[in-house]
């Protein structure tokens, strides 16, 4: 069992427009500030376990996250994460951090893992620890090569330590030139004590904002010619699930919901409509060779669902796609 981290709770693979109620597209989230966190100017003793919460195997103390978008779309991030281990499952859990991203877009550094164990030693994850691997789905689908994953074993992971973790991603290639977007959801899987998700934007620049799911508004200050957009969060009682008549527990159909956070700098449909069409335009042109390789497989098809089974099944044995 293993820790799989998407960057950005929700660093979902996916770009939103925030325009309607329906409005959702998605990226992995990409951005952030700085270098070496405060966090690394003072050594931290790992804490006695957490009184209000004996019962879980993991209480995750902080999560910080920030996130900087240039003009241009490119944009930088950094997470830190804390978390008090208590139990052997969360040494199963968060043995293994996997953390994926796009090597054709993205740039990933490890500021550092580590762990504090009770007696104030910090045992630090060296470079042999850290791998760099093809994600599993270039398997089924090879044209997907640019997704890696970063697998870090987190050494001597005990039960009462303390792991601390922190990664920098930087996009050097937007998706979308002059243009960015984030999805974030804050942790709800497991008890979170304390979380910051900070956005830092160009001053000026017309971005639509949506915050759901009961998350607190964020708060907005100006800084120079930057404007910081600041959420805060904790999760800290799990609800019980619903039962029945017969004290089982009930299965509930959860609809479909909208991140907690949606940052975008599309602001209408027709926006987005325009930057595809201008994208799909030349990809969809019939070109003279896909003409000729069109008649060519027709020939000597009479009908046209004849004409039409034979591109067809061409297509269908000899491109692949997802």
């Amino acid at each position: 069992v293993v820790k799989t981290l998407t960057l950005g709770t929700g660093k979902a693979l996916a770009f939103c427009l925030i325009f309607s109620a329906t409005a959702a597209f998605a990226q992995k989230p990409t951005a952030m500030p700085g270098h070496a966190s405060p966090v690394l100017a003072r050594q931290h003793k790992a804490t006695i376990p957490n009184a209000k919460y004996p019962e879980e195997a993991a209480v995750i103390e902080r999560i910080r996250a920030r996130f900087r978008f240039s003009n241009n779309g490119t944009s930088d991030e950094v997470q830190f994460v804390r978390v008090k281990i208590q139990a052997q499952p969360a040494i199963q859990a968060w043995g293994q951090l996997i953390i994926g991203y796009n090597s054709s877009t993205e740039k990933i550094h490890v500021d550092f893992v580590r762990v504090l164990k009770p007696d104030g030693k910090v045992v630090t994850a060296g470079p042999n620890a850290i791998e760099n691997l093809s994600s599993p789905v270039t398997q089924i689908a090879p044209v997907y090569t640019s997704l890696r994953q970063l697998h870090i074993n987190v050494p001597s992971l005990g039960i009462g330590d303390t792991l601390e973790y922190q990664i920098e991603t930087k996009t050097i290639h937007p998706l979308i030139p002059g243009q960015f977007f984030l999805d974030w959801d804050f942790s709800r899987h497991e008890i979170t004590l304390n979380e910051t998700l900070t956005v830092n934007v160009p001053k000026g620049r017309t971005i639509k904002v949506k915050t759901a799911n009961g998350a607190a508004a964020p708060t907005i200050q100006d800084k120079g010619q930057r404007q910081v957009y600041t959420w805060h969060s904790s999760f800290t009682h799990r609800p019980k699930p619903p039962t029945g008549k017969n004290g089982k527990k009930k299965k509930k159909r959860t609809p479909p919901k909208f991140p907690d956070v949606q940052i975008s700098t599309f602001t209408s449909w027709a926006q987005v409509g325009r930057w595809y069409a201008k994208l799909e335009r030349p990809q969809a042109a019939v070109t003279a060779p896909v003409r000729a390789e069109a008649a060519e497989l027709v020939k000597g098809h009479k009908t046209t669902l004849g004409k039409v089974k034979a591109i067809y099944d061409y297509v269908a044995e000899n491109i692949r796609y997802v």
